[in-house]
């Protein structure tokens, strides 16, 4: 799980990217070429080249595989039975790679049994490609698995669910859905547990350790028969694990060189060793590696020889290898390398060949198996005393560190027994890196020529299984005390039935100690319950690190737990959004609904979208109406009050934009016409030509829509007959009207300002008819209005009657109306008052009443404080 928060401060942000570049991305391709029967020449163009960036192949399962290459050959493999049945020089088989079981790409026919080159291509950032060739053989099934620096818990969780789902048949085990997902599975859990061990490994030599993007490929291989160079049957076969790459650089934090030095030989070991146990581990069969193959030498008193460029010539005629193995060790120690290998090949199982490990002065090293395998194939072996020593000194250390950290854990449940548990781990770690550190030290002396070093090795190993057996054994015991007295406490907590479930896939003590800070923070146990029931343990993580940043209340987590396991995907920004919003209910309604969608619509507009979900715009519609410029903060101005609307909206826009009347007045006028229920094509043409709506249009539109809703059935009759009367339009209101309209009819002079103002999107509150003193007219964002219109003809009777309005309007009540604002209109009556002359009146007002605000119309414009 990703952490919540940036551990630190943001002081500023340079720039924003939606991807990583393409120079900073590790890059993967894909290629394979050629056929041959025993792999020894590989020719011809690439069957197929992908490439993908890695971060694509993310909790993918990568499989190459083989299929019929037409009807035909797959008729005669089923006729036959089976790959392993059919003659082999009868049929055609094409090479697939598959993407989570999608097929991607597929190659070029080629014969059942014969060998292709397979070739992963690995471009880290800032470094060249990387070409890895692998020999395949035809009718084989491979996985290729990628380890991103570390394997998560939910990789190998999400793999072992695919397993235990699987129905495994006999006819169908040879499929991507069952063979490809084992194989996937004996990758991740290969990189999973070298990670792990070099975790501990790192932390106890003090060494930093960054690894690069590392590729091993698990297979099942099949052996072929030949006759006259030719494959003819396929023989069953085995599967193996090859690590192709395991790069990783390492730093001593103390700067001690011989530490890296060491790390790396351990980390290698135990690399190689995990090679044979990861089989063993996924199928209960013995398996072979490098390690395997020494230590079954060293069971059978097979001498085993470390060799340098000093003595190789000396010792080179005690080796019974074949040539080819020979020549690869001879090549390895005439560049500079060491090199362990046993003297002869051993037999394991139906397999037979030698093993051995090349290592330079640095201690990084291959571990081979004859026939240029570099890994390890299923069978049957024992340990080499030397490294057998070494893996019992490294599973001390990490148990005891595992015994420590329980003890840090039970310290929540007893003191006493956390103590207790404390000093054992303590004392079984110091035991156990004294261990690991003389046996690193005899190996180091044992190659450099000293036998006897290799002798106490040896005689080492007894010590090294009862420190082990003695490690295991009382941490068995101390888990057993520490498990018991954590359910305990569970149980008093959410009762038994909670308790045992809860703990299924999770340690007793680790969801105890999760409880016990959830507590601490001010989470009632009913709440911590509810979780713990709902999502089990990974909730009650989650829960403490969003009470940490949001602290949520308990009636807040009560509505968040509705949500889910989904949770856990939600972003720090939406339970922000959550945690400040006044409709958290209408939230977790629509989350429930539309899921993700819904998500980021109230992450980008908070409460505003909640509003519109609860409303049945759902997010797809926000989304199209937020593409279009309007988001769910301007729904109000367009009139958007629910679905309908909103779809009228958009087709309004739609409609509009590419004639270019998108005006916000068409946009609520288009909407309120498509509502009532006029044609389109009508009501592009009333816009175009600013055609008034008909009496029957704009009265349906009063008795229907919402925004009308407020108003009485006497009320609405003072705007019909307004409409009657051709003063008003209310199909081009944009704005509001509210207040009072029933004391008397409007005039036709305060209807064209009220219809004015509606038009252009304010919301007009009307205070009393125009004939009825003591008040001001309208109410316009937040200012009280006095309209006026003027009858002079003559200028200087306009002006007269322009001071004579400002003094009723702008003295105060109960002399004088108290007015805000005054608007004076002088463009009807054939009044031919010129914008210069105007401009005179309003500066004689303003010397007067500076802080009022004067509007005048006029036939040539508007002057003055005008609102638009």
């Amino acid at each position: 799980m990703l952490p919540l928060s940036l551990p630190y401060k943001t002081r500023g942000t340079v720039a924003k990217f939606n991807k990583v570049s393409e120079q900073y991305s590790d890059v993967v391709s894909f290629a394979i070429y050629g056929q041959d029967p025993f792999g020894l020449n590989f020719t011809g163009s690439r069957d197929f080249n992908l490439e993908y960036k890695s971060v694509d192949l993310f909790n993918k399962k990568v499989t190459l595989s083989y299929e019929p290459a037409t009807k035909e050959d797959a008729a005669i493999i089923e006729k036959y039975g089976d790959i392993f049945s059919v003659p082999a020089y009868l049929v055609k088989m094409v090479p697939v790679l598959k993407i989570d079981g999608e097929t991607v790409a597929r190659g070029k026919e080629v014969g059942l049994g014969y060998r292709q080159q397979f070739e992963i291509g690995i471009k880290s950032a800032g470094q060249s490609k990387e070409i890895i060739n692998n020999d395949v053989v035809v009718g084989s099934y491979y996985n290729i698995g990628f380890n991103y620096q570390k394997i998560s818990e939910f990789e190998i969780d999400n793999i072992s669910n695919k397993l235990k789902d699987l129905k495994y048949t006999e006819k169908d085990i040879y499929s991507d859905e069952q063979l490809g997902e084992i194989l996937n599975f004996a990758a991740k859990s290969y990189f999973a547990e070298l990670g792990f061990m070099d975790e501990v490994i790192a932390e106890q030599m003090n060494v930093s350790v960054v690894r690069q993007l590392n590729e091993c490929i698990t297979g099942f291989r099949v052996n072929a028969k030949y006759l006259f160079m030719t494959p003819v049957e396929l023989t069953g076969g085995g599967l193996y694990i090859d690590v192709d790459r395991n790069v990783y650089s390492v730093v001593s934090k103390d700067g001690d060189k011989d530490t890296s030095s060491n790390y790396m030989i351990a980390s290698g070991m135990m690399g190689s060793a995990l090679e044979h146990s990861i089989w063993e581990q996924v199928t209960g069969v013995e398996a072979i590696s490098t390690i395997k193959v020494l230590e079954i030498a060293q069971e059978e008193d097979i001498p085993i020889y470390t060799l340098s460029k000093i003595d190789f010539e000396e010792k080179k005629d005690k080796l019974n290898l074949s040539n080819s193995v020979i020549e690869e060790i001879s090549n390895a120690v005439n560049s500079g390398k060491i090199v362990i290998v046993a003297a002869e090949e051993v037999q394991v199982g139906d397999w037979s060949g030698a093993g051995y490990i090349v290592m330079d002065d640095s201690g990084a090293a291959g571990y081979m198996i004859s026939g240029g395998i570099a890994g390890g194939s299923s069978s049957i072996k024992a340990d080499l005393a030397f490294l057998a020593n070494l893996g019992f000194g490294i599973a001390d250390v990490v148990e005891s560190v595992k015994l420590i950290s329980l003890g840090i854990k039970a310290l929540a449940i007893s003191r006493i027994l956390g103590v207790i548990t404390i000093i054992v781990g303590l004392v079984f770690l110091g035991l156990a890196l004294y261990s690991l550190w003389n046996t690193i030290s005899l190996y180091k002396d044992y190659k450099n020529g000293d036998y006897e070093a290799g002798q106490e090795l040896i005689e080492d190993l007894l010590w090294n299984i009862g420190l082990t057996l003695a490690t295991f054994g009382l941490s068995s015991l101390l888990k057993y005390f520490a498990k018991r007295l954590a359910l305990k406490k569970l149980t008093e907590i959410f009762g038994e039935n909670v308790a045992k479930n809860i703990t299924k896939n999770a340690e007793a003590y680790d969801v105890y100690r999760a409880v016990k800070k959830i507590r601490k923070l001010g989470v009632s146990d009913d709440v911590i319950k509810e979780f713990a029931e709902r999502m089990g343990k990974d909730s009650l993580d989650w829960l403490e690190n969003v009470k940490k940043i949001f602290n949520f209340t308990d009636d807040e987590l009560r509505k968040l737990v509705k949500l889910g396991d989904d949770l856990y995907n939600y972003s720090d920004d939406f339970l922000e959004a959550f945690k400040n919003s006044n409709y958290q209910d209408e939230i977790i309604e629509a989350v429930s609904k539309y899921k993700d969608d819904a998500v980021d619509a109230i992450t980008n507009y908070g409460d505003d979208a909640a509003k519109a979900i609860s409303k049945n715009i759902d997010p797809d519609l926000i989304k199209r109406l937020d593409d279009l410029g309007i988001d769910p903060s301007d729904y109000d101005k367009f009139r958007i009050v629910g679905r309908e609307s909103a779809e009228a909206a958009v087709e309004a826009i739609e409609t509009l934009r590419p004639l270019g009347l998108d005006t916000e007045q068409n946009i609520v006028r288009f909407t309120k016409l498509s509502r009532a229920g006029v044609p389109k094509e009508n009501i592009i043409n009333v816009i175009q030509n600013n055609i008034r709506s008909s009496s029957y249009i704009q009265k349906k539109i009063i008795d229907t829509f919402e925004e009308f809703s407020h108003f009485d059935d006497a009320a609405k009759w003072k705007l019909k007959n307004a409409v009657d009367e051709g003063l008003i339009d209310v199909s081009t209101w944009v704005g509001k009207l509210n207040g009072d309209i029933l004391t008397e009819k409007f005039t036709p002079e305060e209807a064209f300002a009220m219809e004015r103002y509606l038009r252009n999107g304010f919301d007009v509150f009307r205070i009393s008819p125009m004939q009825t003193s003591g008040t001001a007219d309208f109410i316009i964002d937040g200012l009280e209005i006095e309209f006026k219109g003027l009858n002079a003809k003559t200028y200087d009777n306009i002006f007269a009657k322009a001071i004579a309005y400002a003094d009723e309007s702008f003295t105060s009540k109960p002399d004088g109306k108290g007015a805000d604002k005054l608007i004076l209109d002088c463009s009807y009556n054939n009044l031919d008052l010129t914008l210069e002359e105007a401009k005179i009146i309003i500066e004689k007002i303003k010397s007067k009443y500076a802080d009022k605000l004067v509007e005048i119309w006029t036939k040539f414009g508007d002057i003055g404080d005008v609102f638009w």
